[in-house]
């Protein structure tokens, strides 16, 4: 069983803003200042700040670097799961859960228009965690079990994909209605999900790593 948590953290983008960004490839960008005066007032100048198109190109290629390395962490995250796989994210939340939950369905559904198995680049390069990557990928699946306003054409692969997932929107007021009598047991929660991996690896003759 693995468990992801803050899967709707933002990647760390922060070499993409610096003042000068430097690759290999494209060389040294950077942020250029230039002074100008007011074509009303030649006395009254302004600093004006801009990228460069080195840096405009650099910037791209760092980035993709970074989309590249977190796609790779994500890989080897949802590979490690041998029986079940929890993956708990959040959004802004709002005066309306039920009305934050459409928006973030709206925006995976609007980077997921294609009927490719694979998501366009422009699309995962949109994504500004893992969650949008999730979502983007899950909701094109018949399984997927949200209304949404947006039709999307679900690939060939997925048609026949039998993976068993639920996707489900929690808001505080559905928390603030569990019930918090009876105090959980962590020690009997981990030997219950032992003995379900065991039980499983019996029935399908391999053992439990």
């Amino acid at each position: 069983v693995v468990c992801l948590f803050n899967v709707d953290h933002s990647f760390n983008n922060q070499d993409e803003r610096q003042s000068v960004i430097f690759t290999n490839k494209d060389g040294a960008g950077i942020t250029y200042l230039e002074e100008r005066s007011s074509a009303d007032n030649p006395y009254n100048t302004e600093m004006v700040k801009y990228d460069t198109l080195v840096k405009e190109v650099a910037k791209n290629t760092v980035s993709q670097k970074n989309q590249a390395e977190n796609m790779r962490l994500l890989y080897v995250a949802l590979t490690r799961a041998e029986q079940k796989l929890i993956i708990i994210g959040s959004s802004k939340s709002g005066q309306n859960g039920l009305m934050t939950g459409k928006k973030l369905l709206s925006r995976w559904g609007a980077n997921a228009k294609t009927s490719d198995l694979v998501l366009d680049a422009g699309s995962r390069m949109a994504a500004n965690s893992f969650q949008d990557w999730i979502g983007m990928t899950l909701i094109r699946s018949h399984a997927f079990n949200l209304g949404m306003d947006v039709a999307l054409e679900e690939p060939d692969y997925l048609q026949e994909n039998q993976a068993d997932f639920r996707v489900e929107f929690i808001t505080a007021a559905d928390l603030a209605e569990l019930d918090a009598g009876e105090e959980a047991d962590p020690h009997k929660w981990l030997a219950d999900q032992q003995k379900a991996v065991q039980q499983t690896a019996k029935s399908s003759g391999n053992q439990p790593q």
